[in-house]
């Protein structure tokens, strides 16, 4: 049964309870007419009385946060449409404020081991096979995408006793022998496997290196997070605010509105007994 008839089931079985109160009511009201001896009626009809004043109140409630009861223009109904705006800037706020703050991520983000992930990654042959085949073309594009960073970050380790062209020297050449390496590598793929082989060899054995590679991840995923808990909240914000106003009601309907219908059948059985309570307690005055 997919959501939409589940929603549809649950309204029936609220409504088909309102209808049954009704039916219970009009009976009872005409047995008292021709037998007004049978006092235990009184009870029943009290009962069905304030369960039908239930039902109608839940009923309204629930109606009024998805559409215009009866589609009459009451004020402070179809609110989801109505503040849809409001929904979106609350929600995108809530989740940031109580989901992405630095004691909620921390947690989390202190038990990723992307190094564990990667061993395990690379115990499948096809995976190795992947990484030997693309490794040569990675390293690459990698080099020649990044050779301005490479050669300014090898730039900034030096001292500023060295002159800047000697600087500049070195790490021309160091970017260009990692370049010449990938490319070596490229034309022998025994040598490009037995380098990939070391690799993982020594993922697998070295903890140290585990450890600095999970720290080195975790920290730039922390950063990460924080960095654009902000576009988190405009995201949620401005993806609510841009949907329709009657598709975004029929969304939330569809997911919450089998729960609501609950209240409805709460609200018929409570607000029977609390009549009947009533009625009960006015017989001893």
């Amino acid at each position: 049964m997919n959501k939409q008839k589940k929603l549809q089931h649950h309204k029936n079985i609220a409504t088909g309870l309102l209808l049954l109160m009704l039916c219970i009511y009009i009976t009872v009201v005409f047995l008292l007419k021709s037998h007004p001896q049978l006092s235990f009626l009184g009870y029943i009809k009290a009962f069905t009385e304030a369960a039908m004043v239930g039902a109608l109140a839940d009923w309204f409630a629930v109606t009024a946060l998805f559409r215009k009861p009866l589609n009459l223009n009451i004020p402070h109904t179809n609110l989801i449409e109505q503040r849809k705006k409001d929904i979106g800037d609350n929600l995108g706020v809530f989740v940031v404020d109580n989901f992405l703050t630095p004691q909620q991520i921390r947690p989390y983000i202190t038990n990723i081991n992307i190094a564990s992930f990667l061993i395990n990654w690379l115990s499948n042959d096809k995976n190795k096979s992947f990484i030997t085949d693309n490794a040569s073309q990675l390293l690459k594009n990698l080099v020649d995408n990044h050779k301005n960073t490479i050669e300014t970050h090898i730039i900034s380790q030096f001292p500023p006793i060295i002159p800047t062209f000697i600087a500049q020297t070195i790490a021309k050449k160091v970017t260009e022998g990692l370049n010449n390496y990938v490319i070596t590598l490229a034309n022998n793929p025994t040598e490009l496997n037995n380098t990939v082989e070391k690799l993982i060899h020594q993922l697998k054995t070295n903890e140290a290196l585990q450890h600095k590679m999970n720290k080195w991840v975790q920290k730039m995923a922390y950063q990460f997070v924080l960095k654009n808990r902000t576009e988190v909240s405009t995201l949620i914000s401005s993806t609510i605010t841009n949907w329709e106003g009657r598709a975004l009601s029929e969304k939330l309907e569809l997911e919450v509105g089998k729960d609501l219908q609950f209240i409805r059948i709460n609200g018929t059985l409570v607000g029977g007994l609390v009549g009947l309570l009533i009625y009960t307690l006015t017989q001893f005055l």
